[in-house]
């Protein structure tokens, strides 16, 4: 079988980074057994914002392979973060 086309949107870089961020949660993607019965591999890539509480608030498909987004979508919305606490007045913009 074919291997269905991936669609790609150009990535933008990272508005802001956040030295000493901790990843709590980790989810990974579980593999569809539509796509493995299709032996559709790929690389499906995620722009996701995280709010205040360490929680992803939203999240938008960057590269996309039609049979992987789901899986992949659903294991980020998962994550949690934990931010560095604010020394001496200071605020983290991540």
């Amino acid at each position: 079988m074919a291997q269905p086309a991936a669609t790609e949107r150009r990535a933008t870089p990272s508005r802001a980074r956040c030295e000493g961020a901790e990843k709590l949660k980790d989810v990974r993607p579980s593999f569809p057994s539509s796509a493995m019965a299709a032996r559709v591999q790929g690389t499906v890539i995620v722009e996701i914002t995280i709010g205040p509480d360490g929680r992803v608030h939203s999240t938008q498909l960057l590269k996309s392979v039609p049979l992987l987004d789901a899986a992949a979508l659903e294991a980020v919305r998962q994550w949690g973060i934990r931010y560095p606490r604010p020394s001496m007045g200071r605020r983290w913009r991540c």
